[in-house]
């Protein structure tokens, strides 16, 4: 029979092994031009051209034009993407949506990637796309 102490020792570390990794804590910054809009930065990965971090506060028909197989609903109040552009081309694609009702709860999560499309020169992505290479060229 084994002792409680190797029991609580055995369930701790199962505990651990669930909780997963230790990831930094999330660094939402504004932004510029788009106020309705954050970028994690504490998320943001930057491989050559290629920059890739997560948005929250995208329109509704902006998460919709970015992918239209994701059911965007009257229900979503609050969105998260995670979005990879290449600052390059002008090119994006999703890497993952979430949506949140009112109330917070969330109503829609995939990390099926998006089909590849053109970054608008104006809205909201284009804001994103300008913030985020800028960062990137700036740390290169």
């Amino acid at each position: 029979m084994k002792s409680a102490h190797a029991l609580a020792a055995a369930a701790g570390l199962v505990l651990s092994l669930a909780a997963g990794p230790v990831r930094a804590a999330s660094d939402w910054q504004a932004v510029p031009g788009a106020p309705d809009l954050q970028v994690d930065l504490a998320t943001m990965q930057a491989r050559g051209a290629s920059v890739e971090l997560w948005v929250r506060g995208l329109a509704l028909k902006t998460v919709a034009r970015m992918d239209a197989s994701v059911p965007v609903t009257a229900k979503w109040h609050r969105t998260m993407a995670r979005l990879q552009m290449d600052c390059r081309t002008r090119v994006g694609q999703g890497h993952g949506v979430l949506g949140y009702d009112s109330r917070g709860r969330l109503v829609h999560a995939s990390s099926v990637p998006s089909p590849r499309f053109a970054l608008p020169a104006e809205g909201e992505l284009a804001a994103v796309y300008d913030a985020a290479c800028e960062l990137a060229r700036s740390q290169a």
